[in-house]
């Protein structure tokens, strides 16, 4: 089927896009790569979607990537004079 995805097709274009990421220094979080070795696992059989627990590890991949990158965090249930003891 023409324009179907295949795990090669995955990783030619991945491989495309990581060196035109790494020329402007883009940082990547190769989320194919992590799930790769455990597709049996997590993703649904015969189907391109990912389980329950595949969504769960694929998120925490995620947060695992962004969250040292983040500025600082606040507490959300802080009053702002707390943050910032100039506010009004």
């Amino acid at each position: 089927m023409p324009g179907k995805y295949s795990s090669a097709s995955v990783i030619d274009r991945n491989a495309a896009a990581a060196k035109v990421m790494a020329e402007h220094q883009v940082e990547v979080n190769d989320l194919f790569a992590a799930i790769s070795p455990r597709l049996a696992e997590l993703q649904n059989p015969n189907d391109c979607h990912f389980n329950g627990e595949g969504n769960t590890f694929l998120g925490q991949t995620v947060a695992a990537f962004l969250e040292p990158r983040l500025g600082k965090r606040f507490d959300l249930s802080a009053r702002v004079s707390d943050i910032n003891p100039d506010a009004k």
